[in-house]
């Protein structure tokens, strides 16, 4: 049987499910035909009904404008109380197309609603946010624009647990791997990191990852507090001491190369001046010479 609305008293329209399970409403919006849309959305208004309808894909008209690059209907059907958290049967939500299908446009009026801050950490069930697939994606712009709005850069994905900069690292996009550790030291209001946010959830992979990758442990928040100063447990604060004593020996190892290099140098130098001054003071033959110089060049070998 097919299942259809009340009828609603506007000028006879009937907003019906048909046999395939594509609704009136799905039609207009893939058609780009606004104008229907703006008609339809106010017989279900007066209808008391919802705009998030399903077809037999689990679609609702807001996944097909995204689906369509339709930002102008976008914003039509989220004014109308469209929900951007609406799940698909790939468990997406508006965001998560905007990403899949590479629109900025769409993006764009979907994060100036209000609404749609609830959506940034919600995961698809392949276990990824809109910034995991933005970055999967390799597009900057859009991952740019999520955490702007608000997303976690640190959000681990729930199938492996990797964060958005590991996926660019696995995806071997050098690139986007740059564009993730500028924003690492980025401070939001509050002063706080990508750092901070890692040790204060006591997320150790996470602030391993980031340390590795150049993330300043040495900056503070407004609170005058820094990373490990606000390390949820001893695992977070003892990867952050190790990795700081570890940045030190380093530092020391490198200078000690460095004053050996140029004490040898100047060794050489010196030997090589002093024969020099030598040949010129005793006047010998060239055998001589010649003997001194191999013997000059033993020695400075030996060094």
């Amino acid at each position: 049987t097919t299942n259809q609305f009340p009828a609603l008293p506007y000028s006879g329209f009937l907003i019906r499910l048909c046999d395939k399970g594509t609704v009136t409403l799905h039609i207009a919006v893939v058609q780009g035909a606004l104008a229907i849309v703006y008609k339809l959305i106010q017989l279900l208004v007066l209808g008391h009904k919802d705009v998030d309808i399903y077809n037999n894909l689990r679609q609702t008209p807001l996944h097909l404008a995204v689906i369509t690059k339709q930002a102008n209907m976008v914003e039509a059907l989220l004014k109308a109380g469209a929900d951007p958290a609406a799940l698909d049967r790939n468990g997406q939500t508006a965001l998560h197309l905007c990403c899949e299908y590479d629109q900025r446009d769409c993006l764009s009026v979907v994060l100036s609603m209000p609404s749609s801050a609830t959506c940034l950490e919600i995961r698809n069930f392949d276990g990824l946010s809109p910034l995991h697939l933005a970055v999967l994606q390799g597009r900057k712009d859009l991952a740019r624009m999520l955490l702007d709005a608000g997303a976690d850069i640190n959000a681990m994905d729930i199938k492996s647990g990797q964060s958005p900069l590991m996926h660019a690292v696995e995806s071997n996009n050098a690139d986007m791997v740059h564009f993730l550790i500028e924003v690492m030291n980025f401070q939001s209001y509050s002063g706080n990191t990508a750092l901070h946010s890692a040790c204060g959830r006591g997320q150790v992979e996470t602030v391993r990852l980031l340390l590795k990758s150049g993330a300043d442990s040495s900056l503070k928040n407004y609170h005058n507090d820094t990373p490990v100063m606000v390390a949820k447990n001893k695992k977070v604060s003892e990867a952050m001491t190790k990795r700081k004593n570890n940045k030190y020996n380093g530092h020391c190892c490198n200078s000690i190369d460095t004053a050996l290099f140029l004490l040898f140098c100047f060794m050489v130098v010196c030997s090589c001046f002093l024969c020099w001054k030598t040949i010129n003071l005793l006047k010998v033959t060239d055998l001589t010479v010649n003997h001194f110089l191999i013997f000059v060049q033993i020695f400075s070998l030996s060094l």
